[in-house]
């Protein structure tokens, strides 16, 4: 196999980062040889020609669609072929946990040997809006900021205008701040990142650093301090959730879908009672 040599691979797995997985016989010993696509789904046939080639595996770019998944659809995000974001929006929500749960049973069986049923797979009631918070980046690039998210390739900067991941009132709030650090590009450092921490509670957004919730990194630099004068004061605060009081600070980690927690924690609790602790 050489790059740019096209083949036809039938799909039967994705990895973490979204990428489909098929296998292919070998031109010489007939030993089958794995072949990442991205942009792919489990069940799926497609035809890709050849980027990469590495010792134990391939990596391919998508060339045409042969048999196509029925949960196939167009992404809702306008963003989406650009974001390095939410790699399985081209599939239906449902479809997205089949296979994400369909992974995670594999890995168990392969490591552990587990038995995993998806049966216990919590599906969030809502597929957009649901983030409690989002790591954000900002660089210069030319005469301007791009603000958005990483290339985990190429560690550039992605400007990305608005997230569907973000509740709409976060979403405002994210589309605010942008203006605000576009108008103050001459004063800002040439790259830096920041945190947005959604209350859907209260319905507030902070912004603050993304080192960690230690208070000597909750510091930004002064140039960027200075334009975050209309955003809420980070402080700390108390959320209760089913009886436990969680005391957070806007760069503190919890749970990333707002909408998931109250069962999350509902479960966690019912394992900690059938252990007796």
């Amino acid at each position: 196999m050489n790059i740019s040599d096209e083949i036809e691979v039938a799909i039967d797995d994705i990895t973490s980062a979204g990428w489909g997985v098929g296998r292919i016989a070998s031109d010489t010993d007939g030993r089958e040889t794995v072949v990442f696509v991205p942009d792919v789904a489990p069940g799926e046939r497609v035809r890709a020609k050849i980027s990469e080639v590495k010792k134990n595996h391939l990596r391919a770019e998508l060339v045409e669609i042969l048999e196509p998944s029925p949960s196939r659809i167009h992404p809702p995000c306008p963003y989406y072929e650009k974001c390095p974001g939410c790699s399985l929006q081209f599939l239906k929500y449902s479809a997205q946990c089949d296979a994400k749960a369909e992974r995670v049973g594999r890995i168990l069986r392969r490591s552990i040997g587990t038995d995993f049923s998806a049966s216990g797979f919590i599906p969030s009631p809502e597929p957009f809006g649901y983030r409690t918070h989002l790591s954000i980046a900002c660089e210069h690039i030319g005469d301007s900021l791009a603000i958005g998210f990483i290339d985990p390739a190429t560690r550039a900067v992605i400007d990305i205008p608005e997230c569907m991941l973000a509740p709409s009132w976060g979403n405002q709030s994210y589309v605010d701040l942008r203006e605000k650090l576009q108008h103050s590009i001459s004063v800002l450092p040439e790259r830096f990142r920041l945190r947005l921490f959604f209350d859907h509670i209260e319905k507030k957004t902070y912004v603050v650093h993304t080192r960690g919730p230690k208070k000597q990194h909750r510091k930004l630099p002064s140039r960027v301090r200075k334009m975050l004068d209309a955003f809420p004061r980070t402080e700390t605060f108390t959320r209760t959730v089913l009886g436990v009081k969680l005391r957070l600070h806007p760069a503190s980690f919890i749970q990333a879908n707002h909408f998931t927690t109250q069962e999350l924690y509902s479960r966690g609790l019912d394992m900690v009672g059938a252990a007796g602790v």
